[in-house]
């Protein structure tokens, strides 16, 4: 082979080198090296419903955002996350009302090239519900409470988040809304109604607000009215309270821990001549100037009235004025 024909092959076989070098560039930039796949989970994979939860795959540096979607059998059932960063890694709550079964399967597709797109493995997954019971563990059926106090009620909350209603029946009647959307956080703290009547006939039943089948009532327990327990009773002025005219004076009843608030009147007699107070916090106690016009006399009386308990009404004893 003579120089010219040497010099012309080895520019041939430049050309054909540097030909392959740019396919195999080009072809390693399209991803064809690398399968967009999930790796995780796997048909050893358990998840249960309601919990958080893992998927993985090859991103294959595509970038970008990715769809991710639960099967069971050949139908979609959920979107675990739609428009995910596209980084190898999704992990969130799945859905709490699954039913068991080992016919699950993750799918999961690139935004801007439907063609990269992958199943996963069938893999199970059990039913939150059959590890979990959303029900109520207080009241019990040995529980007492008291109308008008501050009382608790528990349950499971079964980590299903969200907010829940509480309620209060008297046999199958309801009767009060305890709660409207406390947090399900198992736990619940409030003045019950004070104008309850005693029994032994009283529940509780909570609903989740999202999933209406998380419901459940507790066991019968007993409630006391709180009348039964507190008088609400002016303690004084007493007939050995001696009042002087336009001075600072008090007056103090039991107040039934009831809230509210109270009008509190000056009586001579059983004729009402002044209003010491109105809507005065209902707190057991109240002090001010009475009036300075006043004649003297030991017939003198106080009279307290429940703002929006009518019936929660109390004299004091005749006293003095001077």
């Amino acid at each position: 082979m003579n120089l010219k024909h040497f010099t012309k092959f080895l520019s041939l076989l430049t050309l054909l080198l540097v030909a392959c070098l740019e396919e195999k560039q080009s072809v390693t930039d399209n991803g064809d090296y690398c399968s967009f796949e999930i790796t995780s989970p796997t048909s050893s994979t358990v998840w249960t419903a309601g919990e958080i939860e893992a998927v993985y795959w090859n991103h294959c540096d595509l970038g970008g955002r990715a769809d991710i979607e639960l099967y069971k059998g050949n139908s979609k059932i959920a979107t675990l996350a739609s428009s995910s960063v596209n980084d190898g890694g999704w992990d969130g709550y799945s859905p709490s009302n699954l039913t068991s079964g080992n016919d699950y399967r993750v799918k999961i597709t690139h935004n801007s090239d439907q063609g990269k797109t992958d199943f996963s493995s069938y893999f199970t997954i059990t039913s939150g519900s059959s590890n979990c019971s959303f029900e109520i563990t207080s009241p019990t059926t040995s529980t007492v409470w008291e109308a008008g106090e501050i009382e608790v009620v528990y349950w499971n909350d079964c980590d299903l988040g969200g907010r829940a209603d509480i309620e209060l029946y008297k046999g199958d009647s309801k009767i009060a809304t305890l709660a409207s959307s406390s947090v399900n956080d198992g736990g619940w703290d409030g003045y019950i109604p004070s104008n309850l009547t005693s029994g032994n006939d009283y529940r509780v039943k909570i609903t989740h607000n999202t999933d209406q089948g998380k419901t459940d009532f507790s066991s019968y327990f007993t409630i006391t009215s709180g009348s039964s327990n507190c008088s609400f009773e002016i303690t004084s002025p007493t007939s050995s309270s001696v009042w002087t005219v336009g001075q600072i004076e008090a007056v103090y009843w039991e107040d039934c821990d009831l809230g509210g608030r109270a009008d509190i009147e000056l009586y001579k007699g059983d004729s009402k001549i002044a209003t010491l107070a109105t809507s005065s916090v209902n707190d057991g106690g109240w002090d001010g100037y009475i009036p300075s016009n006043l004649a003297s006399g030991n017939d003198y009386r106080v009279k307290i009235t429940h703002n929006s308990d009518q019936g929660k009404s109390d004299f004091s004893s005749y006293f003095t004025i001077i």
